[in-house]
């Protein structure tokens, strides 16, 4: 088993080690664009303008970054899986040795491992707000980021869904359903509005991520209905 894993990652990094540079490239740039427009707006209104317009206006200081994790987890979908839908290769990769269910366990662990990784990067750049704001400024602020970052990952497991489905019409479908999600999930509403919705959160992503399975299963069989 640790042989699949390490194999199918080192394949995995190979075909998507670019759009991970980019992605922290892009993830990097955006983070000092919002640090530099940030350490300015102290300068000229003063930190406490800034608190009351987060605290009260909802002013959100990463807005910028809102819509990052959503495009991330759908071009690394994209990267990822279309190439093994050239000529239905991914039927070669589904008959290695092992069960096709630990196959798309372990890409789908890549996947999440990468989208991890470059949201990481981007919260540790963000920690440069706790040099100006207090601890409920922040915990303000990491309430209205954390469902963009769930998108990310539903986002990355529906599209890989997508990718690998065999049925056009059922394709389609998906997309009006992730569109949907998406929207709710980016709403510019209270950073406390999900706050009671992290059960469904977690029933969100364990379906998002399951569904993929089902698909490769179609895939394998020839299902095209």
């Amino acid at each position: 088993m640790k042989i699949l894993i390490q194999s199918i990652f080192y394949r995995e990094w190979l075909k998507t080690r670019f759009v991970f540079v980019i992605s922290l490239v892009v993830v990097l740039s955006i983070m000092l664009y919002i640090m530099l427009d940030f350490a300015q707006s102290v300068r000229i209104s003063g930190v406490t303008n800034i608190v009351r317009d987060i605290i009260i206006n909802n002013t959100q200081p990463l807005i910028t970054f809102k819509y990052i994790p959503t495009l991330l987890g759908l071009t690394l979908a994209i990267c990822q899986f279309t190439p093994e839908m050239v000529d239905r290769r991914f039927r070669l990769t589904l008959h290695l040795p092992y069960k096709e269910h630990y196959v798309m366990a372990a890409l789908l662990a890549y996947g999440v491992i990468v989208l991890t990784v470059v949201y990481i990067v981007g919260m540790l750049c963000a920690l440069f707000l706790a040099k100006y704001l207090p601890m409920v400024v922040l915990n303000h602020i990491v309430f209205a980021i954390y469902p963009w970052l769930i998108c990310g990952y539903i986002t990355y497991a529906i599209v890989v869904a997508l990718i690998i489905e065999p049925s056009w019409w059922r394709k389609i479908s998906f997309v009006p359903l992730l569109l949907t999600f998406d929207f709710v999930m980016l709403l510019d509403c209270q950073p406390w509005a999900f706050v009671n919705s992290n059960i469904l959160f977690v029933f969100a992503v364990i379906v998002a991520f399951l569904t993929p399975f089902y698909n490769m299963i179609r895939f394998k069989n020839g299902e095209s209905r």
